[in-house]
C-alpha cells in the first residue's frame, strides 16, 4: 500500500471496478439495509446516509435528514424496514440493519442512481419478518421487480 499522508486515512477495503451503483437502472429492487451513517455538508449540516445492498449484489445509497418523525423520510424508511411504526423513544438502529425491503432507485440530476424510497418487502419474501436471509442467489445483472407503478 502507498504512503499515507497526514490527514489521510488508509484504504481499508479492496477497490474492485464495476458492478456498483453506476450500473443500476431506475426501478424497484429487493434488497436489505447494509448500513446507516451520519455525514455533514456545509449546505445542509448533518444528515443520514443509507447504503442498501440489492439482492443482485449491487449497492446503492440514499440520504435523509436527521428528523425521525413518522412523516419524515427517515421515519417512513424505518417503518418500512421494521414493518411497523416504532414506539416513541425506541432505539431501532440494530433492528433495521440487515432487514429486507424493496428499494426504489431513481437517477439524480447527474445521472447517478440514488435511493428515492424504501418500501416493505413483498409478502412471502425471504425473511420478511425475521431479519436477513442466510442465502443469496447470484444475479447476472439488475432485474427490477416492479416498474412504472401507476401511483
Amino acid at each position: 500500500m502507498g504512503t499515507v499522508h497526514e490527514g489521510e486515512r488508509p484504504v481499508s477495503e479492496e477497490i474492485i471496478f464495476g458492478g456498483d451503483a453506476a450500473d443500476i437502472p431506475a426501478g424497484t429492487y429487493p434488497g436489505r439495509l447494509a448500513r446507516v451513517g451520519v455525514a455533514e455538508s456545509n449546505a445542509w449540516g448533518e444528515f443520514r446516509t443509507w447504503d442498501f445492498e440489492l439482492d443482485n449484489g449491487s449497492t446503492v445509497g440514499g440520504s435523509s435528514s436527521m428528523k425521525t418523525g413518522s412523516k419524515s423520510k427517515t421515519g417512513r424508511w424505518i417503518t418500512a424496514l421494521l414493518g411497523r411504526k416504532p414506539d416513541k423513544g425506541e432505539n431501532v438502529t440494530k433492528a433495521i440493519i440487515g432487514r429486507p425491503c424493496l428499494v426504489v432507485v431513481t437517477e439524480n440530476d447527474d445521472g447517478w442512481p440514488q435511493v428515492a424510497d424504501v418500501l416493505p418487502p413483498m409478502s412471502g419474501s425471504v425473511a420478511a419478518a425475521s431479519g436477513p436471509a442466510t442465502e443469496s442467489a447470484p444475479a447476472a445483472g439488475p432485474t427490477p421487480i416492479v416498474d412504472d407503478l401507476p401511483f
